[in-house]
């Protein structure tokens, strides 16, 4: 038994995500440990610097996923939190039986599942359709029996009749930390992309982007940190910039955690998030904007309803349709040379991120889980 009368436990558990995970490790578990005893169930390869993480074992075969979920089984029969906080949908299964047993069991939606998985080229229509689902009836079913759903989205609360187990704690950025990068010189003519590097999140309008631009201004650069979604991709993206000559004009610097990488953003001059429009991506605010915009870096973003409601309501930046290389370039170069107009923006961007903060959300967050814990 963890936990005491002086202090209720929760059980964190993800078996997919980065151990890490700003989402989780950063924001969810660095708040949460102010009020609660927390055990946090994570893959992890080799020792785990806190005794408070519990290792699972680590891989991303199929048979090795397997594995991960039946050390995660072995680990939770030797403790009993006062609540279980899940992070995966393939963890809703295991949440109901939990919940069978008379556990308390929440879970976090991060993102819109059901259409993501209309979105997978690797699976056939058909195979999509199937598996979108059986996904959709699983979700529906844990959300009649978990103790609650916290949604990441608040669109996401439209899956859910009557919205009366859930709570959005929406994933915006932690300023504190943001804060303190604010300051840092910016290197001329740079661009920056944060965060996972696919063909639906723009990196091939993004280099589309870049050549146009170079014929302007030859210094151009192109900053892109955050993992490729698969091996094929970064091959061909490699070989992309390879063969456009724009090898001097772009920097790859793989995954970064989101906190260490503020400082390299925080140098770029204009922020990027080209997603295409799909329904994971219109009904969800990106982090990432936020971030850039808290950095004081103006933006240049898919005009998706939601995203550009905020941006133009605060003039940080400019909202352009993705496919539309002509207009994302002609934004990008305004803000490189404009300088004034830079400055505004730049300014316009702090002063808007000031109202999209973790630090606020994560009140929402301790007291659902408080209510749910005593009930």
């Amino acid at each position: 038994m963890i936990g005491s009368a002086a202090q209720q436990s929760i059980a964190v558990i993800s078996t997919v995500h980065d151990t890490y995970d700003t989402r989780i490790f950063y924001k969810q578990i660095g708040s949460l440990r102010s009020h609660f005893r927390i055990v946090y169930f994570s893959p992890v390869s080799g020792p785990t610097p806190e005794d408070w993480i519990v290792p699972l074992h680590r891989s991303r075969t199929k048979l090795g996923r397997l594995r991960t979920q039946l050390s995660l089984i072995a680990r939770l029969s030797r403790i009993r939190a006062d609540l279980y906080l899940l992070h995966d949908p393939e963890l809703l299964p295991l949440g109901m039986v939990l919940r069978g047993l008379g556990r308390r069991v929440v879970w976090d939606m991060h993102e819109d599942t059901y259409n993501d998985i209309k979105t997978k080229a690797y699976l056939a229509p058909i195979s999509r359709w199937i598996a979108s689902s059986i996904y959709r009836i699983v979700q529906f079913a844990a959300y009649r029996t978990l103790s609650g759903f916290i949604l990441a989205e608040d669109r996401y609360g439209d899956y859910f009749p009557g919205q009366r187990k859930t709570c959005v704690v929406h994933n915006y950025p932690l300023l504190d930390r943001l804060a303190l990068h604010r300051g840092a010189a910016k290197q001329p003519d740079t661009i920056v992309y944060i965060g996972s590097i696919s063909a639906h999140r723009g990196i091939y309008q993004l280099l589309d982007i870049l050549e146009q631009l170079r014929t302007r201004i030859a210094g151009i650069r192109l900053v892109l940190i955050g993992p490729f979604t698969d091996h094929a991709l970064e091959k061909n993206v490699r070989d992309r910039i390879a063969q456009s000559g724009l090898s001097g004009n772009v920097e790859i610097h793989g995954k970064i955690k989101n906190v260490e990488a503020y400082s390299l953003v925080a140098q770029c001059m204009v922020g990027v998030a080209l997603l295409l429009p799909e329904p994971n991506f219109t009904n969800s605010l990106p982090t990432k904007m936020f971030e850039y915009m808290a950095l004081g870096l103006p933006v240049v973003v898919s005009n998706f309803r939601l995203w550009a409601d905020i941006i133009e309501r605060h003039d940080a930046g400019t909202a352009v349709d993705p496919m539309d290389i002509d207009a994302a370039s002609a934004a990008i170069h305004t803000m490189l040379t404009d300088v004034s107009r830079y400055a505004q923006l730049s300014e316009n961007a702090v002063a808007a991120a000031n109202q999209f903060s973790w630090e606020t959300e994560s009140h929402s967050l301790i007291a659902f889980l408080s209510r749910i814990i005593m009930r």
